[in-house]
Parts: structure tokens; C-alpha cells; sequence
């Protein structure tokens, strides 16, 4: 069963179980994988007299906000007198009462009252199907109740006669950009598809904050920048702005930032960290991850060099480090820690250090269709670490630290074939890809259009094939080689993955 945005021309009633094993935005898994996850949620058939359930609960004294209600109306215009029912759902039965008819009218207590009550932890989640008199369409609507903020996701279609639909729908108290979020390993949730910031030495400082403002007003929450980018102070301004105009609080927000090889001797860690904090204005960074393993010597330069232009290394054990970046955490610095460019035998490393107290809830790697990460990904996903990608619609081809004569990733004649069937562009393809494959991606743009662009990636599906087609483009090719370091006895890619 495929379900469309405007219409949907199956001969067959679209049932409960094709509605919940279906992708539908805005989760981009389907809603039984995402429940899965979830700690409970309520299941119930709007149809008059299709509900059974295993008893009838008393009325709930007062009603969710107009606007919800106003929801249900929209949907539901001009469903026949149903008869009451109890709210059913896993793991515990819930008192409540569901009453349909041509006005509905829907009885409940506030949710957060309801969690408190019912000694519950997470969101609740609202599981809905069943069959009505409706036109077909797709709807998706976002608003505030009480308790937080709610997201929806509606698929209904209609029989061959065209008298009778059959409607499966998602509600949740999740707030919407949970809904695009993953769990890390230690309880916190990072957005999947966040804005990097890199910006090459001759793009100015201002052009970082002004993307940063627009990529907030038009959805994205996961930001992603680094020390070693030297434009934090921009960054943390326009977060700082976004949060004082009201647009976003600070805890929706899910910031990164990145510790330099220069600073990876263990009593250099958190003094990093708080010079990151001072240009940003912030009391705490989301995620701290050490930005390669290979140690440079201490200081102020980004790239130490001696008299004849040649990198100076430093030796430091990144378990050691590591141990730094846990301290930060315990401090309350940093909500999660984790590393980036690092190969599966330098995880492994940190994974078996003795007295570990944090696992890395993340490697932050070069991932692309022309260096798919398959490999480490499988590994990564065994560790209960996300990987996340950067570099995923190819590279801004700085010579700082790109080949000039690096192939154009968006040139690709099989992701420019695969957008024209979808109407996407190819980066929007090549975003997806990486969300299909539960990677985190991250897409670094200043210009307003690709900034909205590249955030519609969760309305649309790619199939099978086009995943198959895509994988088929991988030829391992580096486009951040990190020749600087090659010599460093940590360099990560001498080994396959």
C-alpha cells in the first residue's frame, strides 16, 4: 500500500497493519518501528462499534485544547454516531472515554496530569485507524497542548466505490523534532539531520551566523560546528538571537562542538571546552566529541607547524583523553560525549578502557554514496553508536584540505537520475539515503534556498532499488584524506573501516 500526499487510489481499504509498517512523514520509519521505541502509547478504532476493548473506564473530567479537537473535526467531518469505548494500550489498560459522532467530542485529562497519574516516563503516543465516510487525502499538523508540543501523521484512503475510506493516523505529545531524532546510548536524543558549519578560510565569519539564524527559522535544530571552524562566536550569537526573539528555547537546540588535537593532553580537555563556551554564550554544549585521534602539538595554532612547513605531532592516549571528556560530562559541560574520524580498532580502544564510565554515543565520520561507511556502520550499530556523516552531499572542495580534481558527488548521474523520478534534487536524495540507513547526516550550506531545501527530506521515500542503486556508487573515495597527519601513529584510515 503506498500512501500519497493528495490522494491514494488503491482498490483496497488502506489497513491498520499496511498504515504501520508504511514509512509516513513525519517520523520517516514506520510508526510501529518508531513505537517500538517508545515506552507506550494508545491504540484506538474511531469507527462506530468497531472498538472492542477489555472494559469500559470511567469519563476523564476534562478535554484536550480546541485545537486538537478542531483537528479531529477535519479529519473526521462526517463519521456516523459511534458508541463509547475505552482507550486501549501497551503495556497498561488506561481509563478514558471516546465518544464520535457528527460533532466529536473527545474527553481526557491534560497529558502530562495523565503521565503523573499513571506513573509513566517518555511521550504518549495515540495509534489511530478505522473507517469513515471521508474524502482521501494525506494530512500532517503540528501545534501546542498543554503539556508540550504534538505532532500528527494521517493516511486515509478510499474504496473502488468511493463511498466508504479507511483512515490510520499518529499523534504523540513527542515534541516534532523528536519525531526526527535518535536515542543515544546515554538517554539523550540528537536530531538526524543537523547543519554543519565548516566554512572555508575565505567565506566570512558573518556568513556562519546568518546561516545559522535561517537554518533555525526553517527547522533545523541540530547545529553542528567545531573550535577548529573559529566562527563559534557567530554561531552561538545567532543561536543566542533565535532563542531571545522566541523562536526556539535552548534546550531545543542540539549543539556539537569538537576538540582539537591540540588540545588532547587531558589537562588541556576541559579549558577547550570552556573557550568554546565562552564565545558561544553558553552554559553547556549537547555533544562534545574529540575531532580526530591523531594529537597535534599544544597551542593556539590549528595546525602547528616547525621551520619547514612540516606538522608537529604530539603522542597522547586517547583513553586518557577520553577520561577528560567524561570529567566534562560529569561537570555538566557537555550532555553527551563522543569521537569523530575514528576506525573501528580506535573505538574498540576506548570501548575496552579500563574504569570506562561513558561509552561515545557517536562517530562522526566522512560518509557519502561514493564512500558508503558500510562496513563501520555495521560496527557502529553493534556498539549502540550512532554514526553520523559529514561531508554527505560531497565536500565544499577547500584546498586546505580537499584535491582540486575530486569528483562532484551531485553531478552523479544515478542520483540526478533517482531525483528527476522523486521531483528531488540530488542532494535531497543523498540526504535520504543516509536517514534510510539510520545514519545522522549533517548538511553544511549558507544559502537560504538549499537551507530550506535540504530539510524536506522527510516526505518522500526512496525505494529499494534506488537504495541498491546508491550503495552500488561506493568506491571508498576520501575527500578529506587528513594528509597532514599521515605519519601520525593514530591516523585513522590506514585500516579498511
Amino acid at each position: 500500500m503506498q500512501i500519497q500526499r493528495e490522494t491514494c487510489s488503491s482498490s483496497s481499504p488502506l489497513s491498520p497493519e499496511a498504515f504501520l509498517h508504511s514509512p509516513t512523514p513525519p517520523l520517516g520509519i514506520s510508526p510501529r518501528q518508531w513505537l517500538s521505541e517508545s515506552h507506550s502509547f494508545l491504540a484506538f478504532d474511531p469507527s462506530p462499534g468497531a472498538f472492542t476493548s477489555e472494559g469500559r473506564g470511567q469519563s476523564l473530567c476534562s478535554s484536550f485544547l480546541a485545537s486538537f479537537c478542531q483537528i479531529l473535526l477535519l479529519i473526521f467531518p462526517t463519521c456516523r454516531r459511534g458508541r463509547e469505548a475505552t482507550w486501549a494500550s501497551t503495556p497498561a489498560l488506561l481509563d478514558g472515554f471516546f465518544s464520535l459522532r457528527r460533532n466529536i467530542t473527545l474527553h481526557s485529562v491534560p497529558a502530562e496530569t495523565w503521565k503523573n497519574q499513571r506513573k509513566l516516563n517518555g511521550p504518549i503516543h495515540f495509534l489511530i485507524f478505522g473507517s469513515c465516510n471521508l474524502s482521501p487525502a494525506y494530512l500532517v499538523v503540528g501545534g501546542n497542548i498543554e503539556s508540550g508540543s504534538f505532532v500528527s501523521s494521517w493516511a486515509l484512503s478510499e474504496d473502488r466505490g468511493g463511498k466508504r475510506g479507511r483512515a490510520a493516523g499518529l499523534w504523540t505529545t513527542m515534541d516534532r523534532n523528536r519525531c526526527h531524532s535518535v536515542k543515544l546510548n546515554d538517554g539523550h536524543f540528537m536530531p538526524v539531520l543537523g547543519l554543519g558549519t565548516y566554512a572555508s578560510d575565505d567565506t566570512p565569519k558573518s556568513k556562519a551566523g546568518g546561516g545559522t539564524k535561517v537554518a533555525i527559522d526553517v527547522g533545523y535544530r541540530h547545529i553542528d560546528a567545531a573550535y577548529a571552524y573559529q566562527n563559534e562566536k557567530e554561531v552561538g550569537e545567532a543561536i543566542r538571537e533565535k532563542i531571545a526573539d522566541g523562536t526556539v528555547k535552548r534546550e531545543d537546540i542540539f549543539y556539537t562542538t569538537k576538540l582539537w588535537p591540540t588540545f588532547f593532553r587531558p589537562e588541556l580537555v576541559q579549558s577547550a571546552l570552556e573557550i568554546s563556551l565562552k564565545k558561544l554564550q553558553l552554559d553547556y554544549v549537547d555533544l562534545f566529541i574529540m575531532h580526530a585521534p591523531c594529537a597535534m602539538k599544544p597551542g593556539e595554532e590549528i595546525l602547528p607547524t616547525d621551520e619547514s612547513g612540516k606538522i608537529i605531532l604530539d603522542t597522547v592516549d586517547i583513553r586518557d583523553t577520553w577520561e577528560a571528556l567524561e570529567k566534562c560530562k560529569d561537570l555538566g559541560l557537555a550532555k553527551s560525549i563522543g569521537v569523530s574520524n575514528f576506525n573501528h580498532k580506535q573505538l574498540e580502544m576506548i570501548l575496552n578502557k579500563p574504569g570506562l564510565k561513558y561509552k561515545p554515543v557517536c562517530n562522526q565520520v566522512e560518509c557519502h554514496p561514493y564512500l558508503n561507511q558500510s562496513k563501520l556502520l555495521e560496527f557502529c550499530k553493534s556498539k549502540d553508536i550512532v554514526l553520523v556523516a559529514y561531508s554527505a552531499l560531497g565536500s565544499n572542495r577547500d584546498p586546505k584540505w580537499v584535491d582540486s580534481d575530486s569528483p562532484f558527488l551531485l553531478e552523479e548521474p544515478v542520483l540526478k537520475a533517482i531525483a528527476k523520478k522523486h521531483n528531488r534534487s540530488p542532494a535531497q536524495v543523498a540526504l535520504r539515503y543516509q536517514l534510510q540507513r539510520g545514519v545522522v547526516v549533517l548538511a553544511k550550506s549558507f544559502c537560504d534556498k538549499r537551507l530550506k531545501e535540504n530539510i524536506q527530506v522527510f516526505d518522500f521515500e526512496l525505494t529499494p532499488e534506488d537504495m541498491k542503486a546508491i550503495d552500488g556508487l561506493n568506491r571508498n573515495f576520501r575527500y578529506a584524506r587528513f594528509q597532514f597527519v599521515a605519519n601520525h601513529p593514530n591516523y585513522p584510515f590506514s585500516e579498511e573501516y
